[in-house]
């Protein structure tokens, strides 16, 4: 059976990251994953004790943010610097583990050399809330958006889908040598996504979660990983108002 290296990037939001981080190893354990963690300029030293008292060594620690993207790229390569496992898993440190990832069947899965990751959840980044956001519905970054025709893709008695999809800052496994590719140079999430697009894999998604988003739904916003949208809803559709009007300068 494969080990697969786990590359949780984290920046701030403690509380998530202990939920993030505690989650997967109460549903994995540590002896089939070789987990390391990369931060992206967190403003304290708490999730590096938190991690220290895990015993998850520190890959990347930056000192200014340089946001998620490059910083998921030097987190990923440094990951595969230390561990010669074939998949990757990446983890954003607001996605909680809800169920066991099944080894052999991401085997399995990976026997099909067309499928380049494994998306660990399915319809909704949350499956246990109602009106949770649907994602991977429309290739938002090709001409026209066409909708994203997800089919069933039946090799055991788990309930999965396959389709030509990006790969995304969603929890995901990905064999190394595709993983490399989709990070190469990538500044912001569009890089990765049209790098991905390059490599003509599949990708297949668990339509029953392995994992659920449990921080914000902007949890990126203005470029700034792990910091709140800070302009006021009010705020916002006055200046959109002004703006429609050719006004914004005026005011």
């Amino acid at each position: 059976m494969h080990k697969i290296t786990v590359a949780i990037l984290t920046c701030d939001r403690l509380s998530l990251t202990k939920k993030t981080t505690d989650s997967f190893i109460s549903h994995n354990g540590r002896d089939n994953f070789d987990i390391y963690y990369g931060d992206d300029a967190s403003s304290s030293d708490e999730i590096h004790e938190f991690m220290k008292k895990r015993d998850i060594p520190c890959l990347v620690r930056h000192d200014r943010r340089l946001g998620c993207s490059p910083t998921t790229e030097e987190l990923i390569n440094k990951a595969m610097e230390c561990s010669n496992n074939e998949y990757i898993m990446y983890l954003q440190n607001d996605f909680e583990t809800v169920r066991p990832i099944d080894i052999g069947l991401i085997e399995r899965i990976f026997e099909d050399r067309e499928v380049g990751w494994v998306r660990l959840a399915g319809i909704y980044w949350n499956n246990t809330e109602i009106e949770s956001r649907a994602y991977s519905t429309v290739h938002g970054r090709l001409p026209d958006k066409p909708e994203v025709e997800w089919g069933s893709y039946d090799i055991g008695e788990e309930a999965l889908e396959i389709t030509t999809a990006p790969w995304s800052h969603h929890p995901s496994i990905a064999r190394r040598s595709v993983l490399q590719k989709i990070v190469k140079n990538i500044k912001r999430e569009v890089d990765a996504v049209q790098n991905a697009y390059k490599t003509n894999l599949k990708a297949v998604r668990f339509l029953d979660n392995i994992t659920n988003h449990i921080g914000t739904k902007q949890s990126t916003p203005c470029g700034k990983f792990g910091n709140r949208r800070r302009i006021r809803p009010i705020e916002k559709c006055v200046k959109r108002v002004l703006s429609a009007i050719g006004l914004r300068k005026a005011a």
